[in-house]
């Protein structure tokens, strides 16, 4: 996989690779998050050359602490188009980290060939989510087959 890192003036931004999401994989006790990782896992090992766009990214501060994770949701679409999920760890929210977080992958997926579109979905009840991709430049854009839908383009 490249070698990658994404800094924001308190984070670094990380992918993993296969091998570190399989112990997260094996280590995870919640069976959605379980799911997610599989299904990662499945996914970086079908598309070689674009690992980036399949495994989990580590949020972390720049002393090393991880405070949440990040992805994206499969590789760039037919129409130019990656989607992204994200959060961060309980003992470390409400101090911005999501929204600088989601901004600067989102500006780093936006310099990537084949990229015009990064997408975000988040349900109506959850009104932190969408006070954080709107801070991140994101605009509302209907409905996707999760909730409300939420784009960023250059």
């Amino acid at each position: 996989m490249k070698d990658i890192t994404v800094k924001t003036d308190r984070l670094n931004i990380i992918p993993l690779e296969i091998s570190e999401l399989k112990i997260m994989y094996e280590n995870e006790k919640d069976n959605e998050m379980k799911s997610a990782y599989k299904e990662m896992i499945i996914n970086m090992e079908k598309h070689k050359g674009f690992e980036e766009w399949c495994t989990n990214w580590e949020i972390k501060l720049k002393s090393g602490v991880t405070v949440g994770g990040l992805c994206f949701k499969g590789k760039p679409d037919t129409k130019d188009s990656v989607e992204i999920g994200y959060g961060i760890d309980e003992d470390y929210r409400n101090h911005g980290y999501a929204a600088e977080a989601v901004r600067y992958i989102s500006e780093w997926a936006l310099k990537q060939k084949n990229v015009k579109f990064v997408c975000a979905q988040t349900n109506k009840e959850n009104k932190i989510s969408q006070k954080v991709l709107i801070g991140s430049g994101f605009i509302r854009d209907g409905y996707g087959d999760e909730d409300l839908l939420f784009k960023k383009t250059l």
